[in-house]
């Protein structure tokens, strides 16, 4: 259905709220807010596009979860040691990326089933994937959520079963139901969830498993002025790591403007441009006073 079927009536605004990539900057009584895009889907374009990058990224982030795992193992013995007669110490599992692996699979099934059940439940269910192998299983999961995101965020609200931590449990407003599990440090909620806390919980996840895992960076800081019109503003432009790591893109952050590197678009292209000729500058003016204090 396009959008000539809707009315601006029919907008709302995007579910990543003031983490929204197409918001707009307002500012109001001295202070400066992020507005979410308004549009007639749950997610705008880039959030859209940004989740379905996440969701693609999720088996391979678990797998390096799972080659991380035993990180925390105790070293082989050589192969000149001889038993002690003693029992050998448990090798350790490192629990936090147990923890991460599980959430994961658990996450992207739980989503699977509510998507494949609004398909005619023509997928696999859960009980078959886990049968194969669990890298495989999520990989499947995965892949199909990815190609019906649009169905992903489409979906009503729902009950369902979160695993969380009891700190995490405290935190849960007093609607929510929650059976605490005190002698295993854990709880189970039971959330009333739709497609945009879905797509909000996916995009999060695969943050978490990045900075988890090591594989964010640090903000790069640009020394160019922002080029739109109504800002021109300079010491604000920032290239982050990306909201999922997987996108190159640079943001203003006192009008929010963001320099995207898409084809087509010479925006991102000309702020780079602009940033080497600020680097070829200052290597030349420092050259030449090096040269002037010999």
């Amino acid at each position: 259905m396009g959008n000539g079927d809707y009315t601006d009536d029919d907008r709302r605004p995007c579910a990543r709220g003031t983490r929204c990539s197409s918001a707009s900057i307002v500012r109001e009584a001295g202070r400066t807010m992020r507005e979410p895009a308004l549009g007639y889907r749950t997610f705008c374009d880039a959030d859209r596009a940004a989740l379905q990058l996440a969701i693609t990224a999720l088996p391979g982030l678990h797998g390096i979860a799972t080659a991380m795992l035993g990180d925390q193992s105790k070293p082989q013995r050589g192969a000149d040691s001889r038993p002690t007669g003693r029992p050998a110490p448990p090798i350790l599992i490192n629990t936090g990326m147990d923890e991460l692996m599980r959430r994961v699979y658990d996450v992207v099934a739980s989503w699977y089933e509510r998507v494949d059940a609004v398909d005619g439940g023509r997928g696999y269910t859960t009980a078959q994937t886990r049968r194969v192998h669990q890298q495989v299983g999520i990989q499947v999961m995965a892949w199909s959520l990815a190609e019906r995101v649009d169905a992903l965020l489409a979906l009503g609200r729902d009950v369902m079963v979160r695993y969380i931590t009891l700190a995490e449990a405290d935190e849960l407003p007093d609607e929510v139901m929650v059976r605490r599990h005190y002698a295993a440090g854990y709880a189970a909620s039971y959330p009333a969830l739709d497609g945009g806390d879905a797509g909000n919980e996916l995009l999060d996840l695969a943050m978490r498993c990045r900075r988890r895992l090591g594989l964010t960076g640090s903000d790069v800081d640009i020394p160019v002025p922002c080029t739109q019109p109504d800002c021109g503003e300079r010491g604000h432009m920032v290239r982050p790591d990306g909201a999922v790591g997987l996108e190159d893109y640079v943001v203003c952050r006192s009008c929010g403007h963001r320099y995207e590197d898409t084809p087509g678009d010479p925006a991102f292209t000309d702020v780079m441009k602009d940033v080497a000729a600020w680097n070829a500058a200052r290597t030349k003016k420092n050259s030449t006073r090096q040269a002037a204090a010999r």
